[in-house]
């Protein structure tokens, strides 16, 4: 089977939707179909190279401010004159030059096509949105640059399936109240890495810190998680963060955690970057909680890689985080602190918590089994 992916991030780009991207393409080439991805050529010298058996082709196109920049006309036909030669065209995330550009011309698309969603923009209002003015003004931005897109039924009637991560994703009842049209769900899942040798039982080292690994942004919002750090009673306890790379928001952190130690004492907090796959993987499985306070998501695979591990997680609630096991899901700073608390002072229901969201994991969230299913899928839309 010839198969097209077209995703805006891609290897060696870090991300969510990269991963699963990448983990799917990779998989399915590993069971020998012939896998192309189209994306995007931001910081890549290279326009075209095969890594994991997998063909990629870089194009300067981007998307940014929610406009499109870079040679659009070349992407355009670049995939027309490909789709001649494939068997599927997988279209991932929509609010992108790699799949919105391409919608007027789905008609021209004779082979097999899908949708796979990511999520899709929330058009309501939350408390984050009235942070600051600047946050109002993009808001309304947004609100008004992407309602057209989803009004418009027909930029999606010409796709034979269009995935959803869950049934609790904003845009899986979207679709089928406005479309007519029911998603298929493909959960994301973890790499087989944070099953082996878990141990969650007996290890004597998950009492010693929390973890986050998630790139420094201001949407992934760590500051809340470093204040409900210092703000917990936690002493002998400490916090480490992990992202890809120095970023301004990173900066902010590190000035925020001298204040914050000033101010409470000096606690253990570490603030990393640029740690290897294995390294972090390591760091993440002998942790005794994972916490997340990201302020919108939707199935975080970071979320899914502590389950594998065996650890408890404490997240906000966002996306579909309230429909897994394993975890505590909180509202606020004082809710965040109190769950902190409980799971540092009663080892054996952390224990008991983290064994959940890891029987879950197992049985439903492999990264082998999410391949197998979109195989199947693709298999039965040719067909």
């Amino acid at each position: 089977m010839k198969i097209l992916f077209t995703v805006e991030t891609y290897y060696p780009k870090k991300d969510g939707v990269q991963m699963v991207t990448q983990y799917l393409a990779e998989g399915l080439a590993s069971r020998g179909h012939d896998v192309t991805v189209f994306t995007s050529n931001i910081d890549e010298n290279k326009n075209f190279e095969t890594f994991h058996n997998v063909k990629i082709k870089r194009f300067d196109l981007r998307t940014k401010f929610g406009l499109y920049f870079g040679d659009r006309k070349k992407y355009i036909k670049d995939v027309l004159t490909k789709s001649k030669d494939i068997d599927v065209l997988i279209n991932v995330c929509t609010q992108t030059a790699f799949t919105d550009l391409l919608l007027s011309h789905l008609s021209e698309i004779n082979c097999k096509k899908i949708l796979y969603m990511h999520g899709m923009y929330d058009f309501g209002w939350h408390l984050y949105n009235f942070s600051s003015f600047r946050d109002i003004c993009n808001k309304i931005w947004k609100n008004i640059r992407w309602m057209p897109l989803y009004l418009k039924k027909s930029n999606f009637l010409y796709y034979d399936k269009v995935i959803q991560l869950h049934p609790l994703c904003v845009g899986y009842n979207f679709f089928v109240k406005r479309y007519n049209i029911v998603p298929f769900t493909l959960e994301n899942a973890a790499d087989s890495i944070f099953f082996n040798d878990v141990c969650i039982h007996e290890s004597s080292d998950k009492d010693k810190y929390a973890i986050c690994v998630s790139n420094f942004l201001p949407g992934k919002n760590q500051k809340f998680i470093l204040k409900a750090f210092y703000k917990a009673n936690c002493q002998n306890f400490g916090l480490v963060l992990i992202g890809s790379k120095k970023t301004n928001y990173y900066r902010q952190l590190i000035k925020l955690n001298n204040k914050l130690r000033k101010k409470y004492g000096n606690r253990d907090v570490k603030i990393l970057t640029n740690q290897s796959r294995s390294i972090t993987v390591k760091m993440i499985k002998s942790a005794s909680m994972y916490l997340f306070a990201s302020k919108h998501e939707v199935y975080p695979v970071s979320i899914i890689e502590a389950m594998a591990s065996g650890i408890p997680y404490i997240s906000t609630d966002v996306g579909c985080i309230r429909a897994l096991p394993g975890g505590i899901v909180i509202k606020n700073m004082t809710e965040m602190i109190n769950a902190i608390n409980f799971l540092h002072d009663n080892l054996t229901s952390s224990k008991i918590i983290g064994k959940c969201g890891y029987q879950y994991a197992k049985v439903q969230l492999k990264v082998e089994e999410k391949v197998i299913q979109l195989e199947k899928l693709l298999n039965k839309i040719i067909k």
